[in-house]
Order: structure tokens, then C-alpha cells, then sequence
């Protein structure tokens, strides 16, 4: 039996998937809302999930309760990808990608 803990978070635009593919992390699955929109996705980063709801709220806060860490071998890969505009941004929550020493941080109101 596997055992694991997946994250959900509540955001006002389940698009916000459409960031965190541009990164490198894979879209397993998505709803449609019948409006044209999302009410739910799922990505995934290597052996890591990560769930997206509608229904979250804005905030003027600095900081959300909730920061998510990636790690990965290619930091400097993703620096370059993003130094040369090859993703566009999005809303998200503070993202955190390290790699033996290197380590970027993106943070962003969702």
C-alpha cells in the first residue's frame, strides 16, 4: 500500500497551473469549471504532486501560510529557461527550487 501526502491549495485561478508547466513540472490532470475555466488541476514535479482547487482568495499579505520546495539536479537549466523568457509568470505562492547548494526563490501573490 502506498502511502504519501498530496497538498491542495485553494487559488482564485486554477490556471495557475499554466505557470508552474512552464517551469518544468507536468499537468496530470485538470476539470473544467463550464465556464471556460479550471475548478482543479494537479501537477506533478518528479515523484511530487501538487493539487490546485478554485475558491482561494487574494491576498495583500507578504507571505501565504503555504511555501513549496522543489528540488532538482538542473537548477541552472531552469535559470537559464527563465532568464531568457522561454515561461511566462503567473500567480503562485513563494517556490523554492534547490539543487546541492543553488537555490532559487520565486514568490508571487496568488
Amino acid at each position: 500500500m502506498q502511502k504519501k501526502v498530496v497538498p491542495m491549495f485553494h487559488v482564485p485561478d486554477v490556471r495557475t497551473v499554466d505557470w508552474y508547466r512552464d517551469l518544468g513540472f507536468d499537468v496530470t490532470a485538470t476539470y473544467g469549471d463550464n465556464a471556460g475555466g479550471l475548478s482543479f488541476a494537479m501537477v506533478s514535479f518528479g515523484a511530487g504532486e501538487v493539487m490546485f482547487s478554485s475558491g482561494g482568495r487574494l491576498s495583500a499579505q507578504h507571505r501565504r501560510d503555504v511555501d513549496l520546495y522543489a528540488y532538482t539536479e538542473e537548477v541552472d537549466r531552469l535559470y537559464d529557461r527563465i532568464k531568457a523568457g522561454t515561461y511566462k509568470g503567473g500567480p503562485m505562492t513563494a517556490l523554492t527550487f534547490t539543487q546541492a547548494g543553488k537555490t532559487m526563490r520565486f514568490v508571487r501573490g496568488i
